[in-house]
């Protein structure tokens, strides 16, 4: 699983760093609208792998028979997340750079993560974890000050 956390990480700054060339050359509306196309793409066809059994996968990444009959105002907002960072990360990086905007990407998903776990997940966060959160906001302070 750490390797997979590794993978995503690598990815948000590649795509990150990626998507704001092809928009000096597209414009950031054609760059995430590429994006989002081919991820729309991917997502149907992991949709129907799965759905059609051709990619077993454990049962809680398989598709539930339910799933679009069941309706929450909710489940539109990682769409929105998911727009927020295809659209924010490379025009972050127009102005702040590369590492400055993953810095700050990084301190305020700490922040959101240990929220989610307090609040949303019921999950005690227990003092070595805010002490680790505050050793990295000290860190990224430094690296964006100087």
């Amino acid at each position: 699983m750490f390797m997979i956390a590794i993978a995503a990480g690598l990815a948000v700054t590649l795509q990150a760093g990626l998507n704001r060339y092809l928009a000096n050359d597209w414009g950031l509306g054609s760059a995430i609208t590429l994006n989002l196309v081919i991820t729309g793409i991917m997502g149907v066809a992991y949709y129907l792998l799965v759905h059609y059994n051709i990619l077993p996968l454990p049962t809680y990444m398989q598709n539930k028979e339910m799933a679009w009959k069941v309706w929450h105002w909710w489940v539109l907002i990682p769409s929105f997340c998911g727009f927020v960072i295809v659209l924010g990360m490379p025009w972050a990086i127009i102005h702040l750079g590369a590492s400055r905007t993953i810095i700050i990407a990084i301190a305020a998903q700490i922040l959101s993560s240990l929220l989610w776990d307090l609040l949303v997940e019921k999950n005690p966060v227990r003092w070595p974890q805010y002490l680790g959160a505050l050793f990295t906001f000290v860190g990224a302070s430094m690296i964006l000050i100087f």
